[in-house]
């Protein structure tokens, strides 16, 4: 991917970006999807994040969350500040990598920070496995349920229905606990819910 004068593409837009945008520019994994938003926010803990939207939700302020960008379509862009008044934020949960492992009922509980590739990693030290994964290890494991992420095999189902159960602020901040043994239905539009449902911010999956 050549940009100007043998730069990679997606250097120079980092460059461009830092030099020329007062604001935060997203772009998608293939550099072809792309929003600019006020600001990058990057909570240190569901504490955090809740505060946050507590307090945006009074001005009505535009938030989308983002995972990795590993999408071609434009489920991840924000509303774009050269379309609005108010105050359009983009919200990373990265930090959210807390994580509990159960073995005796096989279950993992664990941040929306958490990308597959480092879930594997962590389930291999345990001797555990997914039960059924995509093609791609660089999606965010959230991010990759929401837009349903699938496997192969006719008798195994999309990545989302390993989730028992899940933590999800809504646009207030206020928190909400989703699971398989209290609210089955929910559960199931909570699992591939492509973002429009309120932040996730943690999953409890079987292995």
């Amino acid at each position: 991917m050549v940009g100007i004068r043998g730069i990679q593409l997606p250097l120079l837009l980092v460059l461009l970006n830092a030099v020329f945008a007062s604001a935060y520019r997203w772009y998608n994994w293939q550099y072809e999807v792309t929003c600019e938003a006020d600001a990058f926010v990057t909570p240190k803990d569901e504490a955090e994040v809740a505060k946050f939207l507590k307090e945006e939700y009074k001005h009505q302020s535009f938030i989308k969350v983002v995972g990795n960008g590993h999408g071609f379509g434009n489920l991840s862009t924000c509303v774009d500040q050269s379309l609005t008044n108010k105050t359009s934020y983009i919200v990373s949960l990265t930090n959210l990598k807390d994580l509990t492992i159960n073995k005796e009922n096989n279950t993992v509980t664990f941040g929306a920070g958490w990308d597959v590739v480092d879930l594997i990693a962590e389930l291999k030290k345990n001797n555990l496995s997914f039960n059924n994964l995509g093609a791609e290890r660089v999606q965010n494991f959230v991010g990759a349920t929401s837009t349903g992420t699938h496997g192969t095999g006719a008798q195994v189902g999309n990545i989302g229905t390993q989730v028992l159960a899940l933590r999800v602020l809504d646009a207030a901040g206020h928190v909400r606990v989703i699971n398989e043994w209290t609210n089955p239905e929910e559960l199931k539009a909570f699992r591939i819910s492509l973002g429009v449902l309120g932040l996730i911010t943690e999953f409890t999956i079987k292995v």
